[in-house]
């Protein structure tokens, strides 16, 4: 990790004596901001997930909960399997006349 930091540094460099620049200072702060905290912050997680996956529940009557779940991460936990899911989602309401 510690090379890929550096890599990420000599870019940044290499990138501005070229004159590439972010279309504002503020995106280019938050932008570095961002990747550093990933770089600084990264855990590998070794265990197998499903990525992407659409999901589809009927919450009530005609009301569905619909979104892309970007991972799912089961977790074994006194003889229980806890599912862990991040993603994003939207409700889709029925048609009223």
């Amino acid at each position: 990790m510690e090379n890929l930091k550096r890599d990420f540094e000599n870019r940044l460099i290499e990138l501005e004596l070229n004159g590439v620049n972010f279309p504002s200072d503020s995106i280019g702060d938050s932008w570095k901001a961002d990747v550093g905290h990933f770089l600084n912050n990264f855990n590998k997680i070794d265990s197998k997930m499903v990525l992407e996956k659409l999901l589809v529940f009927e919450i009530s009557d005609g009301i569905y909960l619909q979104g892309y779940v970007d991972a799912i991460l089961p977790v074994k936990k006194e003889n229980r399997t806890l599912v862990f899911m991040t993603g994003r989602h939207q409700v889709s309401l029925p048609e009223r006349n």
